[in-house]
């Protein structure tokens, strides 16, 4: 190897090696203890968002012997603390506040967890997910969509599912899916008023060519 070859290569390896120390002074000053090994804060030192449904997840875990990971429960604390409704992406986004990296897919692997444990819901009408209440919780639920601003609100009343799953018996069709999305339009966005119409006028030829 040359000697200018080999003085490249060593020039190379240096600025990497800054990157790196770099990017470890950053995470230590931001999150505090570093797992260099893995290149995620140790989640002992960060403290989860407190969230009433982690002692009924914990419960459900321990009852049917499923095993409840740490990424599970901080996917399930940040959804509470966005409110109990949020895209994936954006749980991904908020994972380095308690000192985690995630991958998309195992994010999406703990929101399945999270559904299939009866403590999520899907809305695939705005590709959100949403976290259950006590009127939610094992029933099958009716949410009202609104196509402009995409909130939505739970409908606290079994009569329309029964009534849903009465009719779909009728027609010899067994209902399945954990809710039923209803898409409308909210009472702040049907008072909003409305973006003006822009007056600008089509541009007109001058001359007609024939």
């Amino acid at each position: 190897m040359s000697k200018a070859r080999k003085a490249r290569l060593t020039c190379a390896f240096n600025n990497y090696a800054g990157v790196q120390r770099l990017r470890y002074a950053i995470t230590l000053l931001t999150f505090g203890k570093v797992d260099m090994a893995n290149e995620r804060v140790d989640p002992s030192t960060t403290e989860l968002p407190s969230c009433p449904t982690l002692a009924l997840l914990k419960a459900r875990c321990e009852a049917n012997g499923q095993r409840l990971t740490p990424l599970r429960e901080q996917v399930l604390a940040l959804l509470f603390q966005r409110g109990g409704r949020a895209t994936a992406y954006q749980l991904i986004d908020a994972l380095p506040s308690l000192g985690r990296r995630a991958t998309p897919p195992s994010v999406y692997r703990s929101l399945e967890f999270l559904i299939e444990v009866g403590v999520v819901k899907r809305l695939f009408s705005t590709n959100t997910f949403v976290m259950c209440d006590d009127a939610t919780i094992d029933e099958h639920a009716i949410f009202l969509v609104c196509t402009r601003c995409s909130s939505t609100v739970a409908l606290e009343d079994q009569s329309l599912a029964r009534a849903i799953s009465q009719a779909a018996e009728s027609a010899s069709y067994g209902v399945a899916g954990q809710q039923t999305e209803v898409k409308g339009i909210c009472c702040r966005c049907l008072h909003a008023p409305q973006r003006q119409a822009s007056t600008a006028q089509p541009s007109r030829l001058d001359k007609t060519v024939k």
